[in-house]
């Protein structure tokens, strides 16, 4: 089993949030079959 911590940055956005890249990402994993596990500091995937 593999383990991939991503880590996402909203550079150059104007904005601090990140809720939708995050939905984002969490969509594109499971549709390639990952399953995403969220933990206190973040998501393993």
């Amino acid at each position: 089993m593999a383990i991939m911590e991503i880590s996402v940055i909203p550079l150059g956005t104007g904005s601090t949030s990140l809720g939708r890249y995050v939905a984002d990402i969490e969509k594109y994993l499971t549709e390639k079959k990952n399953t995403p596990q969220t933990y206190r500091y973040g998501h393993h995937y």
